[in-house]
């Protein structure tokens, strides 16, 4: 193996062209493989990056969404009674809050993603402060700082610890920097801070999420003992929770799964997955006839070389293993520099979708997405990198091996060799059908993307705009009447700007999120997962909806918070057929 090595080395070395040539046409085909994969892996598979990561389950409440939130009494109570457990954590949804400088009153007050954990968040994750530390046992006004916001806020400050700031009004002490490979564990975001959860009634004093056991706000993740496995903690949990009464007479169905960052999984996003590893897998697949065709030219005019190595007294396997041996170097090389044109993909990748996220919500969010590549990733390139290279090689190095001795030493011609403009033949064939399956893909795929640009949403898009006031209502109005109060405010305002002639207030934009929330109809019929949107009287009438049934909402309706709704067409169908 060494000598074969040694010599391909030599004459790789010999044939520059041919080697560069090789060498970047396998290089992009793995490269694009390789981000696929880096995605696929990233959404799906990529653990945590925590101490022990496989120890680390997601809990569910309804045992297929690993988003669903519990009470904080249901939180305290999986914590008092698991066995099978060494820590439960209960991290909250990301909230915006308003940020500013320890002077009370400073004007220099922005929106920032915040997220309140259990006390023992980092120290049961395993997550090492990069800077100062974690929070301390029992302490509220305490807060930890992304690597991302310390150098986005701070300018990397180094004496960033013990720094006070404000938020909603309420000075916090940094006590701590997470490193920067950690993003919390609330897809898609990472928060800029993480707070003690006590802080919760103080930080939004409208909700109780520590007190209300109707109100599920509590995400929970559990670190399993060694020696139980996931089905033996789901097992427990799902004991617990059967003693736990439900507005709705039910049990819950509990469920746990190691936890990723982004917990996607299910057909839908595997089919997805599957369908662009095959694409990118069609590229290499084009870019590796490409190679065959290269050496089995290269081969022809070796055909003298091969002929009198083999009159000398070389064995056929012995050819076969060498010239295997040099076209699996070339797939080495050709993923080694497949790997760095996707490190350097991912990484524009991650700076692209960062900087639009931000541009689409003022700065607010701070989107994490890890496409570093990790073990998986270059155990995949390895793999795929010997396998092209012992694919594309072996069929030129069999026909090589089988050269005829007498006819080439008597031919001494650089020419094809019988029979192996036949293979080029079909290689090209093959070559062609894999272009015409992309093409057809890329047509589809584009035109696909032109018709969403202009489909109907259903509702007046192009003359719509977005104003964002809320996080300003919670500083600025410390209850809810002054909230209602100073809304209608502004709502007054911006109807007297030129060029507006409508105005509607929702806790939300259309197509930006929504709520989900339990309900039972008249008929007893407990329905779990409604998507819920609370919007004012004029909302139809701003979007340019038209109601097919009923009519809108009153002005009294929306100033009393009458128990009235606007449904769904379709949700008309599936509750009252």
């Amino acid at each position: 193996l060494f000598q074969d090595t040694r010599y391909a080395l030599r004459a790789l070395r010999k044939n520059p062209g041919f080697t560069v040539v090789v060498v970047l046409t396998l290089a992009l085909g793995i490269g694009l493989n390789t981000v696929a994969f880096s995605f696929y892996h990233t959404m799906v598979g990529k653990p945590l990056p925590v101490r022990a990561p496989r120890e680390i389950l997601r809990v569910s409440a309804d045992g297929r969404r690993f988003q669903s939130p519990f009470s904080h009494d249901e939180f305290e109570d999986l914590r008092a009674r698991l066995q099978s457990t060494s820590a439960v954590i209960a991290t909250s949804p990301l909230q915006v809050l308003l940020a500013g400088a320890a002077a009370a009153g400073s004007e220099h007050e922005r929106p920032t993603a915040i997220q309140l954990v259990s006390e023992d968040f980092f120290s049961a994750l395993g997550v090492t402060a990069v800077l100062g530390r974690a929070f301390d046992a029992g302490a509220e006004d305490e807060a930890v700082l992304s690597f991302d916001a310390w150098q986005r806020r701070f300018a990397a400050a180094p004496d960033i610890i013990g720094r006070t700031v404000r938020l909603q009004g309420l000075p916090v002490t940094i006590v701590g920097v997470a490193p920067p490979t950690f993003g919390g564990t609330t897809p898609p975001s990472s928060p800029d801070f993480w707070l003690p959860m006590a802080l919760q009634p103080r930080l939004l004093p409208n909700a109780d999420w520590l007190h209300d056991p109707a109100t599920r706000a509590w995400q929970l993740l559990v670190r399993r003992r060694p020696g139980f496995t996931p089905a033996q903690v789901g097992a427990e949990i799902q004991a617990v929770a059967h003693t736990w009464r439900q507005s709705d007479g039910q049990p819950l169905r509990t469920g746990v799964q190691t936890a990723t960052f982004f917990q996607l999984g299910g057909p839908e996003v595997n089919a997805v997955c599957v369908t662009l590893l095959l694409a990118v897998g069609l590229i290499l697949l084009v870019g590796g006839i490409n190679v065959v065709n290269l050496l089995f030219a290269r081969n022809a005019v070796r055909e003298h070389e091969l002929a009198i190595r083999l009159a000398l007294g070389a064995g056929r396997g012995r050819l076969l293993r060498q010239l295997c041996t040099e076209s699996v170097l070339l797939g080495l090389f050709g993923g080694a520099a497949g790997l760095l044109l996707a490190w350097w993909a991912c990484g524009g990748i991650e700076t692209w979708q960062t900087t639009l996220m931000r541009e689409i919500t003022g700065g607010t969010w701070s989107p994490f997405l890890d496409l570093t590549p990790d073990t998986a990733v270059f155990t995949y390139t390895l793999a795929i990198a010997v396998v092209a290279g012992l694919l594309v090689g072996l069929r030129p190095a069999w026909h090589g091996a089988r050269t005829d001795v007498e006819a080439a030493l008597k031919q001494r011609a650089a020419g094809a060799a019988p029979g192996a403009a036949g293979q080029r033949n079909r290689l090209l064939a093959v070559q062609v059908a894999a272009s015409l399956l992309l093409l057809a893909g890329a047509g589809l795929l584009l035109r696909g993307a032109s018709r969403a640009l202009v489909t109907d949403p259903g509702f007046d898009a192009p003359h719509l705009l977005t104003v964002l006031a809320w996080s300003n209502l919670k500083t600025s109005a410390p209850n809810a009447a002054d909230q209602a109060r100073r809304a209608r405010e502004i709502d007054a305002r911006l109807r007297t700007v030129p060029g507006v002639v409508a105005v509607s207030g929702a806790d939300r934009a259309p197509f930006s999120g929504h709520s989900i929330s339990p309900y039972v109809t008249d008929e007893n019929r407990w329905v779990n997962a409604c998507v819920t949107m609370y919007v004012d009287r004029d909302y139809f009438t701003t979007l340019g909806l038209r109601l097919i049934s009923g009519r809108p909402f009153t002005a009294d309706e929306t100033a009393s918070a009458a128990p009235v709704v606007i449904i769904t067409q379709s949700a008309a169908r599936h509750l009252w057929p």
